[in-house]
């Protein structure tokens, strides 16, 4: 193995027969057929992947933790470009290790607008978070030599979850020791924001829920449009099912009693912690999670959506709640993305009835909260090769494409894996969200050359318009132009002898991108 830079290494045979047409879905054009498998120069048999983050150049970040001879784990960062091959002007050779002894764990990353770096995690009981510049150095005017440590109750495993950048530049970073859990805030430069709850720190401890309540864990974060603080969690007690919540605070980190009530919602029967939080562009919250079903008593995917005060949204699936319905035994260690259109893409651990292994797998959500059943076969991709080891965190790109990270453990190795799909799998009508909403296609089904499409720019903007195949292919460009804002109309010549099938138009401006399918019935 070169040790280098990164190694990539080749998956063999990892699709069998009967998933042959899942591996189809893999972007060739990415690493090796679509999967980039990584080992470190530090450590080439141990590299555990948790989470990615996409750059505005487009190439991908993904941390975790390695192992070190003599010195024993360490968190860190590896960077790919955007053709899946390793970006080795990055940190060292293309890796990043923690300078911090203490730093053992990444559980998390984000890109700032200015392509800085945060990674969270925790280490020897302490909360940990470093800020690299773009070149994967330490940024030194963040906390102590590039790393803010914070021990928010003074003593034992503060084990950090989530984190969310706001728009002044802080940052919310989620935690928990057993039975508390906690929301600290950090200035620009790394310190507390003394500004937020008590010491820069929200404690949500059992006590709120009431008598009983014990063990408050698995915080995710995410902020409405004022900047306001959204929490979800769940927490133990004897007598109810599986509780779970949502809590908004105001921006100074107090709880808003007009939310829920006195500022909480609860819901139940909960497998696990929460697996993601998100807050759409109107305020309204939807969470990810696992719900017990009623009937087989098998955890589901689930997502459930509240207004913005905090009351269950009924007119979303079913009363507020809905499930991927793809005959699932069971789904666990899953995590999601939310669409610019709405639709939430989930990753993570399925099991099926029909085989006795695990598999990782991705489904989507639609908008309304049913099953996206056009999203790769009947609603489902699987992946054969790694079982039971599910996708550990994902992310859709611009241009459509789904990165999706976990681990592989190979001979008594563990390599990092990034694997990059298709786009077609996640084109969708976008809204308004997207700075192009209005979005109309006639006719439809088309019988000739001739197309018609109709929308709205939120401001003047040059326009792309691409025509996809169902496989994800551009077939061509068809108009690359200026266009003002308001309402524009195009009238499009579509190819010569265009087969028969469904085509995707993406429509693409300088600030979102709008995606519109339409069936080409013959000339």
């Amino acid at each position: 193995m070169n040790k280098n830079l990164l190694a990539f290494l080749v998956f063999g045979c990892f699709f069998s027969s009967v998933a042959f047409t899942q591996s189809s879905f893999l972007d060739s054009t990415f690493a090796n057929n679509g999967n980039a498998l990584i080992s470190l120069n530090i450590n080439g048999n141990y590299c555990q992947l948790n989470h990615a983050a996409l750059q505005s150049d487009g190439k991908i970040i993904a941390v975790g933790e390695t192992a070190i001879v003599g010195v024993g784990s360490r968190a860190v960062a590896v960077r790919l470009l955007a053709n899946g091959m390793p970006d080795i002007t990055f940190g060292d050779n293309g890796e990043w290790v923690s300078a911090d002894a203490f730093f053992l764990f990444a559980n998390e990353v984000l890109v700032q607008p200015d392509d800085k770096i945060l990674i969270t995690g925790w280490g020897a009981g302490i909360g940990k978070v470093a800020r690299l510049n773009p070149d994967g150095t330490y940024d030194s005017s963040f906390g102590t030599n590039g790393t803010a440590s914070f021990n928010i109750w003074g003593g034992g495993a503060n084990i950090m979850i989530d984190m969310e950048l706001q728009s002044d530049g802080k940052l919310l970073v989620s935690g928990y020791k057993a039975p508390e859990s906690a929301v600290v805030r950090l200035n620009t430069n790394g310190t507390l924001d003394n500004t937020f709850g008590t010491a820069g720190k929200v404690i949500v401890k059992p006590s709120l829920f009431g008598t009983g309540a014990n063990y408050v864990y698995g915080l995710k974060i995410g902020l409405t449009s004022d900047q306001s603080v959204v929490v979800s969690g769940v927490y133990s007690h004897p007598t109810k099912p599986a509780p779970g919540f949502v809590i908004k605070y105001n921006v100074n980190g107090q709880i808003d009693p007009s939310f829920g009530e006195n500022g909480i919602a609860e819901f139940y029967r909960l497998e696990q912690q929460i697996s993601d939080l998100f807050v759409l562009p109107n305020d309204e919250i939807l969470v990810l999670c696992d719900l017990r079903d009623p009937v087989d008593n098998y955890p589901r995917v689930s997502l459930v959506k509240w207004l913005p005060n905090g009351k269950i949204d009924s007119s979303f699936a079913n009363q507020g709640y809905g499930h991927l319905t793809v005959g699932q035994n069971g789904a666990y260690n899953h995590n999601g993305y939310l669409q610019p259109d709405g639709k939430v893409v989930v990753l993570g651990l399925w099991a099926f009835p029909t085989s006795p292994d695990s598999k990782p797998s991705m489904s989507r959500f639609n908008a309304d909260g049913s099953m996206d059943l056009s999203f790769g076969i009947n609603g489902l991709v699987t992946t054969a090769g790694l079982e039971n080891t599910g996708f550990n965190n994902g992310l859709v790109q611009p241009d459509g494409k789904i990165v999706a990270v976990t681990s592989y453990g190979e001979n008594d190795a563990v390599y990092g894996n990034i694997r990059r799909y298709k786009p077609f799998m996640t084109l969708g009508a976008f809204e308004a969200a997207s700075r192009i909403s209005a979005t109309f296609l006639y006719p439809n089904p088309v019988y000739d050359q001739t197309l018609n499409i109709s929308y709205e720019l939120q401001e003047a903007s040059n326009v792309k318009i691409d025509l996809f195949n169902v496989k994800g292919e551009l077939v061509t460009t068809l108009l690359n132009a200026p266009r003002k804002s308001g309402k524009n109309e195009e009238v499009i010549n579509l190819p010569d002898l265009l087969v028969t099938g469904a085509y995707f138009l993406q429509i693409q401006s300088e600030r979102g991108r709008a995606t519109v399918k339409f069936l080409q019935a013959g000339q």
